[in-house]
């Protein structure tokens, strides 16, 4: 049996929740792992080796939920990525690394964005810590890469570690100008009963690589040993196989649909994160082993 600390963040809320420093384990896998962990996340593994841990809890969302959860809905391009570790006043505080993600925003279904540039910044925790070499990465948090366009359903920036409804849910890739996939790369679908469905998984060179500094790295894909019995695939989806148009077109109609023409203007303009800021980040505690099983992450 192995055995690890789940903590939980005062601030942030996260719960049993999972990060590593790893070069592998950021660039090769869903699987994280802890190497040389930092002494305030320590799980218990050997020094010198690479110790997998389980996975992070975080909830499917409704369609609903993605849109009546969201500040902002924005479509737009990422045109800078910068990294910062986070500012310390107080023992209280941890320094960790964040990434700060900047889009020119093409489009705004839902609220509006603070101030009267285009530019609008997330801020999540994870990056790298060159002074001490190491990287940091939370799954369930979306990686992204210069010249990429999106939809992005935003929540709480600044103020929780991925601040997108459902993680990595709240992300969707648009290819080719016209072509909408989900974070994993899985084609968006509506069904005969309009709702949003995922279909098959392609082998996106945005998904699979990411570029970092100078040099381009790839996920490692493992083979997994075959079922003795085979497995029926899944049915197909009754429905059609949304276009990046008629995806927005859908989300412009749930949007709409779940909020009165009172309620969207008075949304408040969500701000913009700036990395030229001090930010502070408040050390996580312990919560167990022993106290319980663990919290899901809630996922607005």
């Amino acid at each position: 049996m192995k055995t690890f600390k789940v903590y939980k963040h005062p601030i942030h809320r996260f719960e049993a929740i999972n990060v590593g420093f790893s070069w592998p384990a950021f660039f090769f896998g869903r699987v994280l792992a802890v190497f040389k962990f930092l002494s305030l996340l320590l799980l218990v593994c050997a020094v010198g080796s690479v110790s997998p841990v389980g996975a992070t809890i975080v909830s499917p969302v409704t369609d609903e939920q993605l849109v009546k959860n969201a500040e902002v809905i924005v479509q737009g391009v990422v045109t800078k990525i910068e990294h910062r570790i986070s500012d310390r006043k107080s023992p209280s505080h941890a320094q960790l690394p964040h990434t700060f993600v900047t889009f020119y925003v093409e489009k705004i279904l839902k609220g509006s964005i603070a101030g009267s540039s285009n530019q609008f910044t997330l801020r999540f925790l994870g990056g790298p810590n060159y002074k001490r070499k190491r990287f940091l990465r939370v799954e369930e948090c979306p990686d992204f890469d210069v010249g990429e366009r999106g939809v992005l359903f935003v929540r709480r920036n600044e103020r929780h570690i991925c601040p997108l409804v459902g993680w990595m849910q709240g992300r969707f890739r648009i290819i080719a100008d016209n072509e909408i996939y989900n974070d994993n790369g899985r084609e968006v679908w509506l069904t005969t009963e309009k709702k949003l469905a995922f279909g098959n998984a392609h082998p996106l060179p945005e998904v699979l690589t990411h570029q970092r500094g100078p040099n381009v790295f790839a996920r490692k894909v493992s083979s997994e040993k075959q079922p003795e019995k085979p497995v029926s695939p899944p049915p197909p989806i009754q429905g059609t196989r949304l276009s990046a148009d008629g995806f927005l077109a859908f989300i412009a109609g749930l949007v709409s649909t779940l909020h009165t023409p009172e309620e969207l203007a008075n949304l408040p303009p969500v701000k913009s994160a700036n990395p030229d800021q001090p930010f502070y980040f408040t050390q996580p505690r312990a919560v167990g082993p022993g106290s319980g099983p663990p919290i899901p992450i809630p996922t607005d």
